[in-house]
């Protein structure tokens, strides 16, 4: 297996086999690898440990899959889930979508198409963390907490941009270069709130 990301992984599946073989080959390819025989055993580990994958078989004899990826997502909302299943049909792919799987792979499958969804996987919860970085250091950077002013003028610009950050209207900011109007629409954008803090922010110059 050749993969460029090297991930903490939890394998779940009620066969022993199974997962001594998953342990093995992903343990080769130079990721940490945890052992769960069933769900209850798999909450339990979600519930200490933070991993970046988990690979889950979708039937076992105290629950299903599915029930895993949701603790799993619960657990950590960046880790990634691939549900494997021995009998995979359209409604079941379509379910463990549904819940928030990142892909499903259908018993027997291939060495390279572990490898590929793998890494696929841990390439997606790679972005998804340094997303989720950038947005706390904007989010902090950018709070009007962090605009420096203390004079009347000022405090009149942070209250109108209180009062302003909600509404669905276009705003215009002008003044000299280098009096913050950057700055101000970043704040502007962060008190927004969500959906909208969530998207983009593009400075044009």
């Amino acid at each position: 297996m050749s993969t460029s990301r090297k991930g903490q992984l939890l394998v779940v599946d009620d066969e022993r086999s199974m997962r001594d073989f998953l342990r093995i080959y992903l343990v080769r390819a130079g990721h940490e690898v945890a052992l769960a025989e069933n769900v209850a055993a798999a909450k339990a580990a979600l519930s200490g440990r933070e991993f970046d994958l988990v690979l889950t078989d979708l039937k076992m004899p105290d629950g299903s899959g599915l029930d895993v990826l949701d603790a799993a997502r619960c657990a950590h909302e960046l880790t990634q889930v691939i549900v494997m299943t021995a009998f995979a049909t359209s409604e079941t792919a379509i379910a463990a979508l549904k819940h928030g799987a990142y892909d499903y792979l259908t018993k027997p499958f291939k060495l390279d198409e572990i490898s590929v969804v793998v890494d696929r996987a841990l390439e997606k919860r790679s972005l998804l963390r340094d997303n989720l970085t950038l947005r706390e250091e904007l989010g902090g950077r950018f709070r009007l907490g962090q605009l420096v002013g203390k004079s009347e003028s000022m405090q009149r610009v942070f209250g109108l941009c209180r009062k302003i950050a909600s509404a669905r209207a276009s705003v215009l900011l002008t003044g000299e270069t280098g009096t913050g109007k950057e700055l101000v629409a970043r704040a502007l954008h962060h008190l927004a709130g969500e959906p909208r803090s969530q998207g983009p922010f593009v400075a044009i110059k």
